[in-house]
């Protein structure tokens, strides 16, 4: 929240944020892909899961460019490619 008082955006944006972002936590904390989902375009719970299960990763949050940037996502896309290899065998 400190971000938004910061830069002095109004109540309104900073009320909007953080309705967004508690949808997104609600999401990610479920263990479920729903499908009507905002967070679906950003594979929320299973990024949420991988990163709780393996303590590697995933630091971004709805930021998924941070964790492109340090390859922070590498490990994740790995076990996912070693998931779908293991589904077609």
């Amino acid at each position: 929240m400190l971000g938004p008082f910061l830069v002095g955006a109004h109540l309104s944006v900073m009320m909007l944020w953080m309705c967004l972002r508690l949808m997104e936590t609600i999401d990610a904390h479920s263990g479920y892909q729903f499908p009507w989902s905002f967070t679906q375009l950003m594979d929320g719970a299973k990024r949420h899961d991988y990163h709780h299960s393996h303590n590697v990763g995933m630091y971004g949050g709805i930021m998924l460019f941070w964790d492109w940037i340090f390859g922070t996502d590498k490990p994740y896309y790995e076990h996912q490619a070693k998931l779908r290899s293991k589904k077609l065998a």
